[in-house]
Order: C-alpha cells, then sequence, then structure tokens
C-alpha cells in the first residue's frame, strides 16, 4: 500500500518520532511510504531510516498552492491513505485526499489537541477523517471532547518501539480498539 504521512509542525515531539517509527515499520513490511515535513531535522530522521522525505511548505490554512500540490502528487504516485497529525495538514493535505477520495487519518496525541467548536466539526463532516489515537484512554478522551463522533470514526493502535510486531510495550501486535469497544 502507498501511504503518505504528513506533519507540518515545527517543533520535535512525540508524534514526530512515532510517525517514523511507524512509517519504518510499515515500509519494512513492504508498504510504500512518502513522508512530508516542513522540519528539516526530522525530514533528515526519515532519510536515515532510508524513507522518502519531501520538504514542503504548508502556507496559510487552506492554501489552493499547496492543496493543489498534495493532489497532483498524491494522483501521481498512487497513493492509497494519507495519515496527518494536526488541522494545519487537515487543511491542506486533508482536502487534497479527500478530493481524490482517499481515506484520511488524523493521529491525535491528546485530546486537548482537537477544538470542538465550528470550524474543526465542519472540517469533519466534510473531509471525514479517521481518528488514531495511541492508547484507548486518548481514544475515549476524544470521544468526550468530541461527543458528535460515532464510535466507528476513532480506533487506537498503542504506541510501541515496534508498532506491527509482536513486542513493544501495550501489546504491539498492529491492532488497537475500533470505535466503543474492542481493544
Amino acid at each position: 500500500m502507498r501511504l503518505a504521512f504528513c506533519n507540518s509542525t515545527r517543533r520535535w515531539g512525540g508524534v514526530k518520532t512515532w510517525t517514523i517509527e511507524f512509517a519504518a515499520a510499515l515500509q519494512a513490511r513492504g508498504h510504500e511510504i512518502l513522508l512530508f515535513g516542513r522540519d528539516p531535522i526530522f525530514l533528515d530522521r526519515a532519510q536515515d531510516k532510508g524513507i522518502r522525505a519531501i520538504a514542503v511548505n504548508f502556507g496559510p490554512d487552506f492554501n489552493p498552492r499547496t492543496i493543489a500540490f498534495f493532489f497532483r502528487f498524491f494522483r501521481k504516485t498512487g497513493t492509497e491513505a494519507v495519515l496527518i497529525n494536526v488541522s494545519k495538514e487537515l487543511r491542506s493535505a486533508g482536502v487534497a485526499a479527500r478530493l481524490l477520495g482517499l481515506p484520511l487519518v488524523q493521529r491525535v496525541g491528546l485530546p486537548e489537541d482537537l477544538e470542538n467548536s465550528l470550524l474543526p466539526r465542519l472540517l469533519h463532516h466534510l473531509l471525514r477523517p479517521h481518528y488514531l489515537a495511541p492508547c484507548r484512554y486518548v481514544r475515549d478522551g476524544i470521544h468526550k471532547k468530541m461527543p458528535f463522533l460515532r464510535p466507528e470514526e476513532s480506533s487506537f493502535i498503542y504506541s510501541a518501539k515496534d508498532p506491527l510486531g509482536g513486542g513493544g510495550r501495550g501489546g504491539g501486535g498492529g491492532r488497537g480498539g475500533r470505535g466503543g469497544g474492542g481493544g
């Protein structure tokens, strides 16, 4: 499967480490990975793991030039799913993904990373991202923060050193809970 990971954040945080580790594990299992970001250190570390990393200037929200860039790139490369982190990516790569009918996954590290206001609700309704949390506690917190979400619109995969193997903490295994149960 061809997957695109997008990260527009400027500072290093846990999600950048997770992104590189998760992308590298998926690539090691035969998936084709593209990683987009603006932080040169993030891009260099991804490339050190053998991940194709591309620098992007995300610009302002809903930037037509950035959306067109992602649209063309996803279409040209045959991208099959897009994984994003913050709303900045949702308002660029997420729009392009939805225009192409691609599955869109937003990784949420903490429920506080989401905002329950008009624009996020509207974007959720239009773009329909699936929310991925690092554990059940965060997934449940997402639903408390965003009570309009249906259970099937979120899941969790325990953060682990080997995200898809049997080792690591939290069960690894690559399966998390979906919706209101499981996991």
